[in-house]
Parts: C-alpha cells; structure tokens; sequence
C-alpha cells in the first residue's frame, strides 16, 4: 500500500468536532530528541485517517496527526490503538493490519504551529457493535443489573 504525501496548505481540514475515523496508514516518521537526556532518540508517527461519517460535511477526508512510536495503556498512541481494537488494555504487539479499516470515535482540534494550522486527534473511543451494550447483557442475562430477576412471571413487589 502506497501513501501520497500533503503539500503543506493545499488540504482542508475539518471543523473542531467529534467523528468517526478510520486508520488508512502511515504518512511518515520523525526522529526527535528524548525528553531526558542520554534516552535514545524520540520516533514519532504520523498516521493517515479517513473521516468515515455520512452523516458529516467531510465524509471521506484524509487527516493526519502525529503520534509517539512507543505505546503504552496510558499514552496517546495506547488510548488510540484501544479504541481502534475495542480493547481496555492494548496487546503486546500491534501490527499495523490490526489497525487498518476499522470505526473508532474522536475528537479533532486544530493546532497552530509557525502560522499554519494541523489537525491532531484527541480522546478515541471504541464504538461498540450494535446489540452488545449494556441493556442487552442485562437482558440476556435475565436480571435489571441489581439482581432483580426480570424473567419472572410475579410481579417485584
């Protein structure tokens, strides 16, 4: 899979909003110097998003945003990776076909740098099939949540 590089300014980029994203691929990688002195160089990535919201002016959008390399459950990249698997903890190791295709929600802001503005995605979250929230296990499972079997033909009282 081939990515096209943006010239800088010949894009559009959304509104300030929450949307539903898709991971297309990656754009590049930058080396920067470590936050701590003596750690080895910083890498970060700068992954490809497609808006994917019908419902949303800028359906089909490609976005970019730049994330760290390393990954762990409480970093930025982390939270990304779990929302797009729909997981609480990300796996030990992620191939970038996992990621690839798949819904997950978030928020864009716009960030301004040298005069010009980027789009960085904040807060992903998962969105869940629908029928596998809350209410349907509570259904199948035949009780309110507070132990009140909800399958019985007498009444609660």
């Amino acid at each position: 899979m081939r990515f096209g590089k943006s010239a800088g300014g010949d894009y559009e980029i959304p509104d300030e909003g929450s949307y539903i994203f898709k991971m297309t691929g990656i754009a590049g990688e930058r080396e920067h110097d470590p936050k701590k002195p003596g750690d080895p160089k910083d890498v970060s990535i700068n992954f490809q998003f497609v808006v994917d919201d019908p419902d949303s002016d800028w359906d089909g959008v490609e976005v970019r945003s730049w994330f760290p390399q390393r990954y762990t459950d409480a970093n930025k990249t982390g939270k990304l990776f779990a929302a797009i698997l729909g997981v609480s903890e990300t796996p030990e190791d992620i191939d970038l076909d996992d990621l690839l295709g798949k819904p997950f929600r978030a928020t864009l802001l716009h960030t301004t740098k040298d005069g010009r503005t980027y789009p960085k995605l904040e807060t992903p979250i998962a969105i869940r099939p629908k029928g596998t929230g809350r209410r349907r296990q509570l259904a199948a499972t035949g009780t309110d949540g507070a132990g009140v079997d909800t399958d019985s033909d007498e009444p609660p009282f």
